[in-house]
């Protein structure tokens, strides 16, 4: 089948017809059009944030069975969800993440889907045998984070409120209670690991911190953590261990031990100088933990520092997380940051060649 041709100076179609009693010609038209096309913004709607809980074994196997630990997961915005790890049989825990914003929660990650059906818990099995070490996904339209932070305030105005009211009938009760048949009391809560090794009485280790400050420790707990540590102590027999850290301060040191004695959030806003404690002293568990907060937390206004950080320290996978934030928003970069990144990265980026 011929194209047909188009006569520019009668302004109409030739149609060749290959038989003259043949009243209708089949006919092909290629047409082209010269568009400029327009790029529009894309902003995801689905928001998915990653959480690592890690919980040693040692305070697993501490559980009777049914008991069970509480703690908090705090992401970022400020959103929070309670979670138990409840003993449930002799060799197995399950943990249970209460759903108060009814997000989708997943243990694994799923890339362009649409939220499931949302439950008001989530569960997991596991042994207590070993660590626990379990990396959640919580999954939100992103339009209604703003709301359920606005339904949990409220929440909470309302429970203060209840508070007052419960302290004004209190001032009346007496100052004490009589307990019968030797029952303890429902508020009567199992003392932490954190809350044991919190006391530092009995410590048998000490950090020195760049202001002098000696901030105490146990070697059993920081040699569950610290191969390095570990070799130390048993070449040193004179207690307490001193060990000097006068690279960092007393807070970096605390917040690191307080991770080790079971507080999971301790790292939470100083990943950075944390990661440089446990890197110099061999905490792997907080390196990953530390690691994964600063990439959950990646964004177009701290890419900047956090490339570099990643550069300095050749973690690869920070440095991938980086250049895709840099590579997909390269209309929306500042190029006054951009020029003063070290210029090895700038030529890694390769912003300006595509």
């Amino acid at each position: 089948m011929e194209p047909v041709k188009f006569d520019k100076i009668k302004n109409e179609f030739v149609v060749v017809k290959h038989d003259e009693k043949q009243k209708q010609e089949l006919c092909d038209f290629a047409i082209s059009i010269n568009a400029e096309c327009k790029k529009v913004d894309f902003e995801e709607t689905i928001v998915r944030i990653p959480y690592t809980l890690f919980i040693p074994d040692y305070n697993l196997r501490d559980l009777n069975v049914y008991e069970y630990l509480e703690g908090v997961i705090c992401l970022q915005d400020g959103l929070k969800f309670t979670y138990y790890v409840n003993k449930s049989k002799e060799d197995k825990v399950e943990i249970i993440v209460k759903n108060e914003y009814l997000a989708e929660i997943s243990d694994k990650k799923s890339e362009n889907q649409p939220l499931a059906k949302k439950q008001k818990t989530f569960r997991h099995q596991a042994c207590d045998f070993k660590d626990l070490e379990l990396t959640l996904w919580f999954m939100f339209n992103k339009a209604d984070i703003k709301s359920l932070k606005l339904e949990k305030e409220n929440d909470k105005i309302i429970d203060k409120n209840q508070e007052d009211e419960k302290d004004e009938e209190c001032l009346n009760e007496p100052d004490f209670v009589m307990l019968k048949n030797n029952t303890a009391p429902k508020s009567m809560k199992k003392l932490s690991l954190y809350d044991v090794m919190s006391d530092t009485k009995y410590s048998d280790v000490i950090f020195i911190a760049s202001n002098g400050v000696e901030v105490p420790s146990y070697r059993c707990i920081l040699s569950k953590y610290s191969k390095y540590l570990a070799d130390h102590f048993e070449e040193t027999k004179l207690l307490p261990v001193k060990i000097n850290a006068e690279e960092f301060t007393e807070n970096t040191i605390k917040a690191a031990i307080e991770f080790c004695n079971g507080k999971n959030n301790a790292s939470t806003g100083k990943e950075i100088v944390i990661y440089d404690f446990a890197e110099k002293f061999c905490f792997e568990k907080l390196k990953e933990i530390c690691l994964l907060n600063i990439e959950s937390q990646l964004n177009l206004e701290n890419v900047y520092e956090v490339i570099k950080i990643a550069y300095s320290k050749d973690l690869d996978s920070l440095k991938k997380l980086c250049t895709e934030i840099m590579r997909e928003n390269k209309g929306n970069l500042d190029p006054s940051k951009l020029f003063k990144l070290p210029r090895k990265i700038g030529d890694d980026l390769n912003l300006f060649t595509d």
